[in-house]
Parts: structure tokens; C-alpha cells; sequence
């Protein structure tokens, strides 16, 4: 599954590759991912 198919409301767990990758400017998709967590569109699961 890509990032950009997670449905809104879904509980998803984020790597630490996902912060590595947004922050060093790699990856447009973590940047959008991390947004819709923002925004809370997607949920943590603990």
C-alpha cells in the first residue's frame, strides 16, 4: 500500500524513517503524510 492510499480516519503506526525522510527533505509523500496527521485525518495506533 502507498502512502498516499491510507483512507481518512485510519489508525496507522509512523516509523521513524517517515520523520528521517521529511526531514532531510527526501520524500514529498512523508510531507503529506505527516500534513494529514496534522490535520487529523489519520489516527495513531497505539
Amino acid at each position: 500500500m502507498k502512502l498516499t492510499e491510507l483512507i481518512e480516519g485510519e489508525a496507522i503506526f509512523i516509523d521513524t524513517n517517515i520523520f528521517v525522510y521529511h526531514f532531510a527533505g527526501h520524500s514529498l509523500q512523508c510531507k503529506t503524510l505527516l500534513d494529514r496527521c496534522a490535520r487529523r485525518e489519520l489516527l495513531p495506533a497505539w
